[in-house]
């Protein structure tokens, strides 16, 4: 699996909004599925890894400028980060130069670009609070 991979640092004009769903494989890509409009190209933060054997992309923390702590995901996971979705054209002047042929082999829609905060979502923290009874 290539990762399309962020720059370092990812500064610019990113937007901080909690975003986030299941981590899907197809075809030897990741996607994000979940977000309304469907499935994207995931671009994870710069120093995040794939790791074969576990089918999950991991990053040490303290690597970038948020000082986020370590991540493992695994494939068919839930999770949640701070990030935006993009146009292609938008995200590729956020993409390490290294990266940006594996996006162009991906592109079926938009781009999930997460930059800080990348953690496993349960299902109870992502649950919406239950209704009072009437």
């Amino acid at each position: 699996v290539d990762l399309v991979l962020l720059r370092e640092p990812a500064d610019g004009d990113l937007d901080h909004v909690s975003a986030g769903g299941v981590l899907v494989m197809d075809g030897g890509c990741l996607y994000l599925d979940g977000p309304p409009g469907g499935r994207l190209v995931i671009a994870w933060p710069h120093g995040t890894t794939w790791d074969g054997d576990s089918r999950s992309v991991n990053r040490k923390g303290g690597l970038g400028p948020h000082d986020d702590p370590s991540f493992r995901l695994g494939v068919g996971e839930r999770f949640r980060g701070i990030g935006t979705d993009m146009t292609p054209g938008q995200a590729s002047g956020f993409i390490a130069p290294d990266s940006q042929s594996a996006l162009d082999d991906r592109l079926e829609g938009g781009v999930a670009v997460f930059h800080a905060e990348i953690r496993p979502a349960s299902l109870d923290t992502d649950a919406p609070p239950p209704r009072s009874a009437p």
